[in-house]
C-alpha cells in the first residue's frame, strides 16, 4: 500500500504519524499479511488499519524524501482489534 506524503521539509514536521482509520473488511484477493502486533495473518473479512513507515528502498523515493518533496509512502497493515482492543471482530477473542 502506498500514498503520497510529504518528505522531511517543514510540512513533514507538522504531521503526526497516525493510522489510516478502520479499513476493510480485507478483500478476497488480498495476500495474507502478518500483523506485526499479534503475528497472526490478516485474513479475508477482517478489519485492519495501516501505519506509515517511510519511503522504502526505492532510490527515487528516498531522494524525494531527503529533499522534502512528496513521495509514495510505505505502510504496514495491523488488525483493527490489535490497535483498538475491540475484540468483536478479532480471532484473538476466540
Amino acid at each position: 500500500m502506498s500514498s503520497i506524503t510529504p518528505g522531511n521539509g517543514p510540512a513533514r514536521q507538522k504531521l503526526a504519524i497516525t493510522c489510516t482509520g478502520k479499513l476493510g473488511p480485507m478483500p478476497e484477493l488480498s495476500p495474507l499479511l502478518p500483523c506485526p502486533a499479534c503475528h497472526l495473518p490478516i485474513t479475508v473479512g477482517q478489519f485492519y488499519t495501516c501505519f506509515p513507515v517511510g519511503c522504502g528502498g526505492n532510490a527515487e523515493n528516498r531522494r524525494r524524501a531527503r529533499e522534502g518533496s512528496p513521495y509514495p509512502m510505505v505502510f504496514i497493515a495491523v488488525h483493527w482489534a490489535c490497535v483498538t482492543g475491540d475484540d468483536s471482530e478479532s480471532r484473538l477473542a476466540l
